[in-house]
């Protein structure tokens, strides 16, 4: 199943960006927003629905909010965003330069978020009405979901349509992946882009092989790059634009597309604020993952 995932992510690659990647992300994009939508309906009428709807929307408490959790909330904003595996910086290179970069991200951001919600929706009113516990990760996605289907009236039916949809999302976040590996390689040295898709495709199948056989890596190594190493990415890709590049350079290319200049508060909250806060939680999330202590106590 991996190599075939590996190999069909291949084909699409080979291509390019406009007959391979934009051509079928067109395809899934809106077939998942429908099988969402689909299984929203279904979860939201389950009888004792509403208490899960009330326990992830309504029922938040300040002293839940650990720097671990932060550091959790902040690793999931950079794998949806795309922003600490680079596939916005590769993304990001095949735009014109009149694009507007600030309202493109404000609509990525809200889309996101959006997505988050609506996916929450799905789950946990149906985890909740079949008295299961929530979880997170790969436990709540491979065993508190199966046993809710396996519980829930066509539960088949609507299981299928969840991971096919799951599949879906996690198939373009492949093709991304990948793009930005060859990508990097086309770019920055003389191999043929047919020669560096089949160099990644075998490389990333060789190094899939650990987590695909023994969930004890699976795990720690989802943890690792899902979230510490995604904050890593983010930061350094933080740091290159407002630190690296030239102050002027940097502003001139945030503000275009329009004819007013791009907010110098917005530009030093993201040269000191945001690499702060992105460093302190990263710092914090390895102490506590690695050494077992917190900042905080």
């Amino acid at each position: 199943m991996t190599a075939s995932v590996i190999f069909s992510c291949g084909v699409v690659l080979v291509k390019g960006l406009r007959k391979g990647i934009e051509k079928t992300s067109k395809w899934i994009v809106p077939l998942v927003f429908g099988f969402l939508l689909i299984f929203i309906v279904r979860s939201v009428t389950l009888k004792g629905a509403g208490e899960g709807i009330r326990w992830f929307i309504l029922k938040f408490r300040w002293s839940e909010l650990t720097p671990g959790v932060m550091a959790a909330a902040l690793g999931m904003a950079f794998f949806c965003l795309s922003l600490g595996g680079t596939f916005m910086v590769m993304y990001g290179s095949y735009l014109d330069g009149q694009t507007r970069i600030p309202r493109n991200a404000v609509i990525t951001g809200l889309g996101a978020s959006l997505a988050g919600i609506l996916a929450g929706l799905a789950i946990f009113p149906a985890v909740f009405s079949f008295g299961l516990e929530p979880s997170s990760g790969p436990g709540l996605i491979f065993m508190t979901l199966p046993k809710t289907f396996a519980l829930m009236p066509l539960g088949w039916v609507f299981g299928v349509i969840f991971f096919a949809g799951l599949f879906g999302i996690a198939y373009l976040s492949d093709v991304a992946a990948f793009e930005v590996l060859v990508g990097g390689v086309v770019d920055n040295t003389n191999t043929p882009r047919k020669k560096a898709v089949f160099i990644i495709c075998a490389t990333v199948f060789v190094l899939s092989l650990p987590p695909m056989i023994n969930n004890r890596i699976f795990i720690p190594w989802d943890l690792a790059f899902g979230s510490g190493m995604q904050a890593l990415g983010s930061l350094l890709a933080v740091i290159t634009v407002v630190w690296s590049i030239k102050r002027s350079e940097a502003l001139r290319e945030l503000a275009a597309g329009t004819d007013k200049p791009f907010p110098r508060a917005l530009y030093w909250w993201m040269r000191i604020a945001v690499p702060l806060a992105i460093l302190l939680v990263g710092i914090n999330w390895i102490l506590e993952s690695v050494f077992k202590v917190s900042l905080t106590g």
